[in-house]
């Protein structure tokens, strides 16, 4: 968690003005996709969902 949040906050120091789609691109990955990919439960529910949502996105999505 503290990395992403260090990433992001890095990239937000780099934008100057209104970002670029690259530059929002980077701030959804380390906002919204790192927390979910690295967060952890004790019983594992969240990580059977994560770990099923992402095989049948990669399915749909090449």
């Amino acid at each position: 968690k503290k990395r992403a949040k260090w990433n992001r906050d890095r990239i937000l120091q780099g934008i100057e003005g209104e970002p670029s789609k690259m530059q929002k691109r980077g701030l959804d990955y380390y906002g919204k996709l790192m927390p979910l990919a690295y967060a952890n439960d004790p019983i594992g529910i969240l990580t059977t969902a994560r770990r099923l949502m992402s095989f049948f996105g990669g399915l749909t999505k090449p």
